[in-house]
C-alpha cells in the first residue's frame, strides 16, 4: 500500500510529460448574462451594512459563542510559584 501511495504522490507538483495545450476561446456575453452581471455589481457596490445591523450581528455572535476570544486568565504571583 505504501508503494502505491508513494507512486501516486510522486507526480504531484511536477509538470506533465505531455505537450498538451489547453485552448480557450472567449465569447461575448448575451443580454441576459450582461444584465445578471450588472445586477451583481450593483449589489456589491450598494451594500453598506448599517450600524444597527452590525450591532445585531455582534450580539448574535456573542450569544452563539462565536464572538471574539476572551483573554486567558493570568496567574497571580502566589499561584505562579505553585504552578511550576
Amino acid at each position: 500500500v505504501r508503494a502505491e501511495q508513494a507512486a501516486r504522490c510522486a507526480g504531484r507538483g511536477v509538470q506533465s510529460g505531455t505537450n498538451a495545450v489547453l485552448v480557450v476561446k472567449h465569447r461575448d456575453m448575451n443580454e441576459k448574462e450582461l444584465e445578471a452581471q450588472e445586477a451583481r455589481r450593483a449589489q456589491l457596490e450598494n451594500h453598506e451594512p448599517e450600524e444597527e445591523e452590525e450591532e445585531e450581528m455582534e450580539a448574535e455572535k456573542a450569544a452563539s459563542g462565536f464572538g471574539p476570544p476572551h483573554p486567558r486568565p493570568t496567574l497571580c504571583e502566589s499561584e505562579q510559584g505553585n504552578a511550576g
